[in-house]
């Protein structure tokens, strides 16, 4: 990873990172998106248990998204999901 030693550098490396990100999130089906959190909502009021999985850095993902998802859920709302 280069080291960002200015100011300079800063915002050319932040502007690049905010176009890449705007293009990602512009990606998205969001229809599709809408689909996945009306079944993820389904399965968690119908008391189901979820499963997410990865392998390699795709574990350590799914283990990340686990961990936000129930934190977020269960604090933000009283469901109370089974995610695996």
């Amino acid at each position: 990873m280069k080291k960002i030693d200015n100011i300079k550098n800063f915002n050319l490396i932040y502007s690049k990172y905010s176009v890449m990100l705007k293009k990602g999130l512009a990606s998205i089906n969001k229809k599709s998106l809408f689909e996945a959190s009306l079944l993820i909502d389904e399965k968690i009021k119908n008391n189901s248990k979820i499963f997410v999985a990865g392998n390699g850095g795709s574990a350590a993902v799914s283990n990340h998204f686990i961990c936000d998802f129930l934190k977020n859920v269960k604090y933000f709302t009283k469901l109370k999901p089974k995610v695996i």
